[in-house]
């Protein structure tokens, strides 16, 4: 589903934090989650989520009563992201266009990591 964001308490990722040299697969998604202090309830913005890779993660983290904004430049990424999240039935993907120098998330809605 697409989204606007207008959330007090958003944790930014990027897709440079992504590629991090973590660990690998889920041990990966788990560090940078520890690393971030995310946990139930949280709200995160994954910027330049691609095709969805730690968006997906970061959603069992954050669990019903957190959200993910998925954000990308590209409709094609935006597009596979909110189609698996459909179809594995996920309510707290949100899905945001931006372009290469906006996120289109508001400047002041939350800490920068």
């Amino acid at each position: 589903m697409q989204a606007t964001i207008h959330h007090q308490s958003v944790i930014f990722l990027t897709a440079a934090l992504a590629l991090a040299p973590f660990a690998n697969g889920r041990e990966k998604g788990e560090r940078i989650a520890a690393e971030l202090g995310l946990k139930e309830g949280s709200v995160v913005a994954d910027i330049g989520c691609g095709k969805g890779w730690l968006s997906f993660r970061m959603s069992k983290i954050v669990g019903d009563s957190g959200k993910v904004f998925a954000t990308d430049i590209s409709d094609k990424y935006l597009k596979i992201v909110s189609d698996r999240a459909q179809k594995e039935n996920i309510k707290n993907i949100y899905t945001v266009k931006s372009d290469p120098a906006r996120t289109e998330l508001a400047p002041s809605s939350g800490e920068v990591i």
